[in-house]
């Protein structure tokens, strides 16, 4: 089996998932995702509070950001909140990787290897 990119949290191949900081960090699934906005918290958190809706790129999604911002602001947050204010401010992205130019990874033996280019 073939993978796009390999999960920095599990070690497993993954053609799905959630790319961090355009590239430099990658989560297979949601579970995995939530659990490392919790622990990136004050990451997510930095200049929330400051932010316009001029700073968000789809503005249509201005109220969802600000009810999280409040909720976060007040530290009664939920994990679906550090999701929408971690993609809001660019921080994260879902996406499916599905052509075979995109693997990098191929699974041999159970062992995920990196492939030569």
């Amino acid at each position: 089996m073939k993978y796009a990119r390999r999960c920095d949290i599990t070690g497993e191949g993954m053609n799905e998932g959630y790319v961090w900081e355009d590239g430099i960090f990658y989560t297979k699934d949601l579970e995995t995702t939530l659990a490392e906005l919790r622990k990136d918290r004050d990451a997510v958190m930095q200049d929330v509070e400051y932010m316009c809706e001029y700073d968000i790129e789809d503005t249509s999604c201005w109220d969802d950001f600000k009810e999280a911002r409040n909720r976060a602001i007040l530290g009664i947050e939920s994990d679906e909140d550090l999701m929408t204010l971690a993609h809001l401010k660019g921080m994260l992205y879902y996406t499916e990787w599905d052509c075979p130019e995109d693997c990098l990874y191929e699974e041999v033996d159970g062992k995920l290897i990196e492939l030569k280019n």
